[in-house]
This record gives C-alpha cells, structure tokens and sequence, in this order.
C-alpha cells in the first residue's frame, strides 16, 4: 500500500504533516527524508490498523 492508496482526506493530512516538517528546515535533508518516510510509513500503520480489511 501506497500513502496515495489512501482516502483523500487521509492523504490531505499527511501531506499536510509532512509539508510542516519540511517547512520546520530545522533538519538536514537526509534527516528530513528519513523523517518524512518514517511518518509516511506511521500513517500507512494506522490506517491500515484501523482498517483491517486493506
């Protein structure tokens, strides 16, 4: 599963999400990427928890 599998609105938050951490810049960008695939990985676990049929 993909983040853009997800329903729009959860794609709207994690995008969201993400933009402020990179907006943040108080990362280097290898930091940041790894964060950004960190969160991006949490938000897939969480959905995919809370819908167990995915």
């Amino acid at each position: 599963m993909k983040l853009s599998d997800l329903p729009e609105g959860v794609q709207v938050v994690a995008a969201e999400t993400l933009s402020q951490i990179i907006a943040m810049n108080v990362y280097d960008e290898d930091n940041t990427l790894e964060r950004a695939d960190f969160i991006t990985k949490a938000f897939l676990a969480l959905y995919q928890r809370e819908h167990k049929d995915c």
